[in-house]
């Protein structure tokens, strides 16, 4: 689904909200963050990350 179609930027953050939501509740959740256009670094944060 195409971001427009979907609601736009609005709906991206709606979204975004409810995630943020569902972390909240989730406090053992670990956030792996990503870097746009460097998937080894991504890939390190993860290996990190994990237990």
């Amino acid at each position: 689904m195409r971001v427009e179609a979907g609601g736009g930027n609005e709906e991206l953050a709606r979204m975004y909200d409810r995630l943020v939501a569902v972390l909240q509740e989730r406090p053992q959740t670990v956030v792996v963050r990503s870097t746009s256009g460097d998937p080894a670094a991504t890939y390190e944060r993860l290996v990190r990350a994990l237990p």
